[in-house]
């Protein structure tokens, strides 16, 4: 299947759209959410810092199922992949060693297509600098000294080098921040009426974008915005304009349905955010998408939800391990 339709026409604009938005002034970054149930959502959002220990678990639903339709029955048929995970994580802050806290995480997960899945347990611990990880092959811990490699200067110059691709003046990227005339206008597309909602119902906090509104950029009434959008984009990068404007009036035709929601959840008597669920919901046109007859549907559900404050247990070394070299950790770690 291929998603190259979708991802420009989408992906790409929010991702111009969003950073924009949040750096433009006199733009609304609570996107209409009550001034004061702003101030305070921001405000529980960083209390956890305050607390010494936390745990948190997690659960992630990631699938997607292609039905055709329109063809002989001989032909026609399901594809679907799956990834999902849970786990828990412990943090407590403190510790012996030069990083200031200590990590205990287990998880599993699962991956596949049509049913046919296969799992990956991972457990792995942070205690006073070094990084445990319990091989799933061999039932054995390994461990590499991860405050020794984050201060080799070969690691931090692997680690400058990565974060200069894709940058053509050495990593510097300043020149390919929009100014102030590209943010007002970017932010401007986020007045699409019904695009994004932002209610409190109690202590949730619900935040919706519907993508299907991004289809009335097509229409004549937001023409002229359009135009200029893609003039200012493709005055930041080359042709990325050019290839919004092609695909955005075939938006309401790939995307049948199509919606993001975040709800995080306050713990008022913490004062911290204690419950985060993030959901995608796409049914896109398979004959737009991959050319075959029917609908993609797409669904992700991460949910995330905060635990044991101030008493989260702290993570201990195994008693025996094998010290490897820091990438021989990494790569056994699928990494």
């Amino acid at each position: 299947m291929k998603f190259r339709s979708l991802l420009i026409s989408v992906l790409v604009l929010l991702l111009v759209i969003l950073p924009a938005a949040t750096n433009a002034q006199e733009f609304d970054t609570c996107f209409g959410l009550a001034e004061a149930d702003c101030a305070e959502l921001n405000a529980a959002s960083l209390n956890l810092a305050n607390f010494a220990a936390s745990s948190q678990s997690f659960t992630v639903e990631f699938d997607i199922q292609a039905s055709a339709s329109g063809l002989p029955q001989e032909e026609a048929g399901a594809t679907s992949a799956a990834f999902n995970a849970d786990g828990a994580i412990d943090i407590v802050m403190g510790g012996n060693g030069t990083l200031p806290f200590s990590l205990g995480a287990i998880m599993n997960a699962e991956f596949g297509m049509d049913g046919a899945m296969e799992s990956l347990p991972v457990e792995l611990r942070l205690v006073d600098d070094f990084i445990y990880f319990l091989n799933p092959t061999t039932g054995a811990w390994q461990g590499a000294n991860l405050a020794e490699t984050l201060s080799d200067p070969e690691f931090a110059e692997q680690l400058e080098q990565f974060g200069q691709l894709g940058s053509d003046d050495g990593g510097d990227v300043t020149g390919m921040m929009p100014d102030a005339e590209t943010m007002a206008l970017v932010t401007s597309v986020l007045d699409l009426p019904g695009l994004i909602t932002y209610v409190r119902v109690e202590n949730d906090f619900i935040f919706t974008l519907d993508l299907t509104v991004l289809g009335l950029l097509g229409t004549p009434e937001y023409a002229d915005k359009l135009a200029t959008l893609t003039a200012k984009l493709n005055d930041l990068e080359p042709g990325t304009g050019d290839q919004l404007a092609a695909y955005v009036p075939l938006i309401p035709m790939i995307i049948q349905e199509g919606t993001i929601t975040v709800v995080q959840t306050i713990n008022s008597d913490l004062g911290i955010v204690d419950h985060i669920a993030f959901n995608v919901d796409l049914a896109v046109d398979g004959t737009m998408v991959s050319g075959t007859p029917g609908v993609v549907d797409v669904t992700l559900a991460f949910n995330m939800a905060i635990t044991n404050v101030d008493a989260a247990p702290a993570a201990v070394a195994p008693a025996e391990f094998e010290e490897v070299d820091p990438a021989e950790l990494m790569s056994g770690m699928g990494m």
